[in-house]
C-alpha cells in the first residue's frame, strides 16, 4: 500500500460516518439515495481531505502517523 492509498484509506471512513450521520438525521432521502451520495462524496472528497492533512505537519503526525 503507497503512503497516498494507505491515507486514503485512513480518511474515508471520516466522510463515510460524518456525511452518513447528517444525511440520516437532517435529510428523508431514501437509503439508496443515501448510498449513492456517499460512494460519490467517498470518492470526491477523500483525496481532497488527505491532501489537506497532508500539508499541515501537526495534523499530519496525529491522523496519519507521518513526520515527514
Amino acid at each position: 500500500m503507497t503512503k497516498a492509498s494507505f491515507g486514503i484509506y485512513i480518511v474515508h471512513y471520516l466522510v463515510i460516518a460524518a456525511l452518513g450521520y447528517q444525511m440520516k438525521q437532517y435529510t428523508q432521502l431514501p437509503p439508496a439515495a443515501m448510498y449513492i451520495i456517499l460512494t460519490i462524496a467517498v470518492f470526491a472528497l477523500s483525496p481532497l481531505i488527505y491532501e489537506i492533512i497532508r500539508r499541515i505537519p501537526f495534523v499530519r503526525w496525529c491522523v496519519l502517523g507521518e513526520k515527514k
